[in-house]
């Protein structure tokens, strides 16, 4: 959904899928998923709607 969102965006990105543990927390997140960007955490714990992730990734990549 990210990916998309992204290219919904015309957004330029590199998207990296973490699974280890020890990597997920070192960004503070407990509660999978998560999404960071440009290490802020803007996301954790939740599945956001497609319009909400847009938005998240609208305030953040300015």
């Amino acid at each position: 959904m990210t990916e998309k969102a992204a290219h919904d965006l015309n957004i330029d990105y590199e998207l990296e899928k973490v699974t280890d543990i020890k990597d997920i927390m070192s960004f503070g997140v407990i509660g999978t998923p998560g999404l960071v960007v440009d290490g802020k955490v803007l996301l954790a714990g939740r599945v956001p709607t497609e319009n909400a992730l847009k938005d998240l990734l609208r305030n953040e990549i300015k």
